[in-house]
């Protein structure tokens, strides 16, 4: 907050909640598991359990968050 009011932004703390919440979507957790499906050290069983499991919680942040914004905003 003290950094987007020095750049400029007037942002308040409500924002600064609805930011903080709209951005937990899992999109590095993604990437990384992406990264560990092209890694050819790790089993082949292993990746697709982490891609799996990863891609479900991503999709389920996705899907919590879309319902639940509004009760945040």
């Amino acid at each position: 907050m003290p950094i987007l009011k020095k750049c400029g932004y007037g942002v308040s703390m409500k924002e600064i909640v609805v930011m903080a919440y709209g951005g937990l979507r899992g999109a590095v957790g993604l990437c990384l598991a992406l990264m560990v499906k092209e890694n050819p050290h790790i089993k082949d069983e292993i990746k697709d359990i982490i891609l799996f499991h990863t891609g479900g919680i991503a999709l389920l942040t996705l899907t919590v968050n879309a319902m639940t914004i509004k009760y945040i905003v």
